[in-house]
């Protein structure tokens, strides 16, 4: 299945605003703290989160 990632930019880019937001409150002594993702801690989900936003980057240019 081809998915139009142009197409989903806009909902992608509020959704990355609306994180930023939610990040902006961490703190350094937050980021050993576990998620609701079992065995992730927050700095595991924020560096996930980045890659993630970085490589539909890449993928809306082509």
């Amino acid at each position: 299945m081809h998915i139009n990632s142009a197409g989903i930019a806009p909902s992608h880019r509020t959704a990355v605003l609306h994180s930023v937001a939610i990040v902006e409150a961490v703190t350094a002594s937050d980021l050993d703290l576990p998620t609701p993702c079992a065995g992730w801690t927050v700095a595991d989900l924020l560096a996930h989160m980045t890659v993630q936003h970085r490589g539909f980057a890449a993928s809306v240019r082509g």
